[in-house]
């Protein structure tokens, strides 16, 4: 009696460290995604599912799981759950490692299993560890002389990898080099996946204009776009949607932003009526017809805040949209959308920048993009909001009165880069000409076209100007008739035309 009491104890402390090993499966997906209530243009319904899934907790901790394949896939995802928890990966190693499951075209559990059983562990690697495909070399051995390769004497003692050792228990052994594809090929497709460019994934306050594209110099009067992830109108079957995120509606949407920010080809998991879909607004989609409306001084921003959503035609005031619980108001955010478009005249572009704040979580993000979407904005860039007591924020919600110098012609002897050094000088005094004249004509904008002539002794002796306003012109052309320019060389004189251009 004693050894049969003995022996079911053993197998039930067995029972017990098997349950405690084996990772237990997550519900069903579809109820851990942000809830579309009218998504009938938001969703992809006759599309294939991304090969890779990122799961984004509550608490922003993330893991991967490899999707199902076939036609149900969309089926299973939203009825089974998945088979494990996943694999836990830190976000500096998500995006390389998911690129090279999807080049290598392999189940990237089993390759993080893998990696992690040969001692690296990713969850919490520094990023210079996916470098490595082989643990380290093993310790120097002492070498027998071999003069088959030429030479004669004692080897070098340096470190010895296992490619080169005829002994080496790597089952690819010495020569593999020599073969038609085999190492080389995979580790070129490694290479290849690690190094792939992410147009999505840019800088935050990067200058307006840049996002890579026909950078300009940042003017330090103006804001920056704090947008760094792109995103478009697209479908998740597209060959570069790599992945699939599931984030908790309650997660930090900072989380999420970072996580796109790391990824080639992504889209958002939403449910809608019990079902698990992605939202069509795919980022990070490295595409040479992606992002091609990136550029201006201008453009369109929403702020999502505790109460409210602030869209503006950066820089100018904005547009406020109530939300502080509940449904947003998705008529209300294409009204306010219209009118800030308007506010770029002829310069309409559809892209929007959408910044969250710290506080700000998943669902909360996902309504403003369905939002956007059903509004007709076909681009959405995302990124952080500036804090509030930074100097970005405080550039924001206003007019910037703008007063710019362009490109002199002149006829003389005297270097045009003087000219401008000198002009920008009084650059301050030529912008306050035109402040002065927006407290009665709030709508004034355009070029002050300016002649003037620099005499011998670098006095100008006369100044024209015309353009914008009379008030105006004749203020600019009295502040340059006020320039004292160093002498021409030659003795000569130097005709100028200078323009200003004016906006705000």
């Amino acid at each position: 009696m004693r050894i049969r009491i003995a022996l079911v104890a053993v197998v039930t402390v067995a029972l017990v460290a098997a349950c405690k090993g084996k990772q237990a499966p997550l519900p069903k997906l579809s109820e851990h995604a942000p809830v579309m209530a009218d998504a009938a243009r938001l969703l992809g319904v006759e599309v294939a599912a991304p090969p890779v899934l990122v799961l984004i907790g509550a608490d922003g901790a993330l893991a991967v799981a490899d999707a199902p394949a076939g036609a149900d896939a969309w089926t299973v995802l939203s009825t089974k759950p998945p088979r494990s928890k996943g694999q836990p990966l830190d976000l500096e190693s998500i995006g390389p490692i998911i690129r090279e499951a999807v080049a290598l075209g392999q189940k990237i559990e089993p390759m993080l299993k893998d990696r992690k059983d040969d001692g690296v562990d990713l969850a919490a690697a520094p990023p210079d560890t996916l470098a490595r495909d082989d643990p380290p070399p093993p310790e120097p051995e002492e070498e027998e002389d071999d003069d088959e390769h030429g030479g004669t004497g004692t080897a070098m003692a340096l470190d010895e990898g296992k490619m080169g050792k005829k002994d080496s228990d790597r089952a690819e052994g010495m020569y593999t080099m020599k073969r038609s594809g085999g190492d080389l090929a995979r580790q070129q497709a490694i290479d290849a996946a690690r190094t792939a460019g992410i147009i999505g994934s840019l800088d935050q306050g990067q200058a307006r204009g840049g996002f890579g594209f026909g950078a300009v110099e940042p003017d330090p009067e103006l804001p920056s776009r704090a947008a760094h992830v792109v995103g478009r109108a697209g479908s998740p079957g597209d060959p570069r949607a790599d992945a699939l995120i599931v984030a908790a509606p309650t997660a930090k949407a900072t989380a999420l932003v970072d996580v796109l920010a790391n990824l080639r080809g992504t889209f958002i998991a939403v449910a809608h009526q019990g079902t698990l879909r992605a939202l069509r607004i795919g980022f990070g989609l490295d595409r040479p017809d992606f992002g091609t409306t990136m550029t201006g001084e201008s453009w369109l921003e929403v702020r999502i805040g505790t109460d409210a959503l602030a869209l503006e035609a950066v820089p100018g005031p904005p547009v406020m949209v109530p939300w502080a619980s509940g449904a947003l108001d998705a008529a209300a955010v294409a009204k306010a959308y219209a009118e800030v478009r308007a506010a770029l005249g002829d310069d309409q572009r559809l892209d929007i920048d959408v910044l969250v704040g710290p506080d700000t979580d998943v669902q909360r993000l996902v309504d403003v993009i369905a939002a956007l979407d059903g509004a007709g904005a076909l681009a959405v860039a995302l990124g952080r909001t500036p804090a509030a007591d930074s100097p970005e924020a405080r550039k924001r919600g206003q007019r910037i009165v703008r007063a710019r110098a362009g490109q002199p012609q002149s006829v003389g002897d005297l270097d045009k880069a003087i000219i401008r050094r000198y002009v920008k000088r009084a650059l301050p005094q030529v912008k306050a000409c035109y402040e002065k004249a927006l407290a009665t004509q709030p709508d004034l904008a355009g070029t002050v076209s300016t002649q003037f002539f620099i005499a011998s002794n670098g006095v100008v002796a006369s100044a024209n100007a015309a353009g914008v306003d009379g008030e105006v012109a004749a203020c600019v052309a009295a502040v340059i008739k006020g320039i004292e320019f160093p002498k021409p060389k030659g003795g000569g004189g130097v005709q100028v035309n200078y323009p200003f251009s004016f906006k705000h």
